[in-house]
């Protein structure tokens, strides 16, 4: 265990002395855990199974907080565990989504509504297994589709579930406003976002949850819509990058391969497992797409699936429609 470049980082941040104590207390306590059950010896050397067997422990000792994930995410990030790193980010890339789509489901139909819905319903813990995920989403999109039409499901949720703050978005506000048309802007958007891979494949850096390498790198310049949009009409289509980009194009087996597309924490696991969950869920998605272009052109937006993995295909793919919406053109 690498405790000095722990101190090293907390030293360098001007975090507190004791917040380090605590944090190097926490990770022995990791350490001893995986000695007195697996008779691992080290946290460096620990599998992906044993970090999921400590997480476990975290969850039913009541030790599951963010701030202790932060602990574990800062260790493996420093040590440069890119694996475990990744497994990490599996439970944690759900954050806040679903208390902010029961929030949007109260503000458009009201607070008694919402509770007659969910009633009996509970939110997963922080620290749940991704295997058990996909159990919570089916159960409340049970629950939303018995209740509401097509329509008012996607509305609720079709939303910024993520919470992306708009200062987030405000640079490529900026760089929108500094040039002639939308179509401009996408162009140099894909160009500026290529080479923030690029220095992420240099540097061998996670980009968010993605190992990125050369042979990614040459397929998301093959699609602008990957990394940004294309125009067409008056639609802006884009396209996710696969949540595991070098594994998917690696990959040959169809249900593999979806699987490896889908970022959805709430839903992944179910494609491998063949569990059906409503297509309607990627409108969750689809609201995290389309949020960033409703920060850029300071309108709310529609948003259309085109394709998504709950619905059998191998990506995810939305268009905006543009009609009746002020851009530069």
């Amino acid at each position: 265990m690498k405790l000095n470049l722990l101190s090293d980082l907390y030293e360098r941040n001007k975090l507190p002395k004791h917040e380090y104590e605590e944090a190097a207390g926490f990770l022995v306590a990791f350490s001893s855990f995986l000695k007195e059950r697996y008779q691992v010896e080290d946290i460096d050397e620990a599998s992906h199974q044993d970090l999921a067997f400590f997480i476990d422990h975290l969850v039913e000792t009541n030790q599951n907080t963010i701030s202790n994930f932060v602990i574990l995410l800062r260790y493996y990030r420093i040590i440069g565990n890119n694996e475990l790193l990744v497994h990490l980010y599996r439970y944690l890339g759900g954050l806040d989504v679903l208390e902010n789509i029961i929030d949007r489901l109260t503000r458009l139909h009201g607070k008694a509504t919402a509770d007659k819905l969910l009633s009996g319903w509970s939110y997963p813990p922080l620290g749940t297994r991704p295997e058990a995920m996909p159990a919570y989403t089916d159960e409340l999109m049970n629950r939303l589709n018995a209740a509401f039409n097509e329509g008012e499901v996607k509305a609720i949720l079709a939303g910024n579930n993520h919470g992306v703050s708009e200062k987030a978005i405000l640079p490529d506000k900026i760089n929108y406003e500094a040039v002639d048309s939308l179509e401009v802007f996408l162009k140099e958007d894909n160009e500026r976002k290529i080479k923030v891979l690029e220095e992420h494949w240099r540097e061998n850096k996670l980009w968010f949850e993605q190992v990125i390498t050369e042979e990614v790198i040459d397929f998301v310049k093959s699609d602008q819509e990957i990394m940004s949009g294309v125009l067409r009409g008056e639609y802006l289509y884009l396209t996710k990058i696969p949540y595991d980009p070098d594994g998917y194009l690696q990959e040959t087996d169809p249900l593999e391969k979806r699987y490896l597309a889908c970022h959805c924490p709430f839903a992944r696991e179910a494609v491998k497992n063949k569990q059906p969950i409503s297509p309607l869920w990627c409108y969750c998605s689809a609201g995290f797409t389309k949020y960033p272009y409703e920060v850029i052109l300071g309108q709310k937006l529609d948003i259309e699936i085109l394709e998504s993995v709950l619905n059998g295909e191998d990506r995810c793919r939305f268009r905006i429609p543009l009609a009746g919406i002020d851009y530069k053109k």
